[in-house]
């Protein structure tokens, strides 16, 4: 898991452990471990260029999701091996 505060609850690994696992946790900055995260990334920079010529932050998520397409999340992913 990635660093974040609610990934470090005690609740978190209370429940991983009530099931048989263990929570590993991500070295600090470690963004090529984290593959969605770079998809996230590479979302809001898209957000940041189409922003201005949408009505609201709904469409422009809405607008983003459609420009970034099957092959960009391809090739994206192949990179990330």
């Amino acid at each position: 898991m990635d660093n974040t505060t609610f990934h470090r609850k005690a609740r978190l690994r209370a429940m991983a452990a009530e099931h048989g696992c263990a929570v590993l946790f991500l070295p600090p900055d470690s963004p090529d471990l984290n593959p969605a995260g770079k998809f996230w990334a590479r979302l809001k920079v898209k957000l940041r260029e189409i922003m201005h010529r949408c009505q609201s932050l709904a469409s422009a998520i809405n607008k983003a999701f459609q420009e970034i397409v099957y092959g960009e999340w391809l090739i994206f992913q192949l990179n990330s091996l």
